[in-house]
């Protein structure tokens, strides 16, 4: 199963701030949001690990 990764950048006052959705496959997995597009990938991954963990 591929997995995607996709990025979205906005300007928040004078600081970018980029989010991230961590796909498997065609699925949603993780979101997260931070300051460096390594910040959000980091949280996205994060947010999959425990829904992965949840669902069993």
């Amino acid at each position: 199963m591929p997995s995607q990764i996709h990025f979205e950048q906005r300007i928040d006052g004078h600081r970018p701030v980029f989010s991230c959705e961590a796909m498997l496959g065609f699925t949603p997995a993780g979101r997260g949001s931070g300051e460096s597009k390594k910040d959000a990938q980091r949280e996205a991954a994060r947010a999959a690990l425990e829904k992965m963990a949840k669902e069993g």
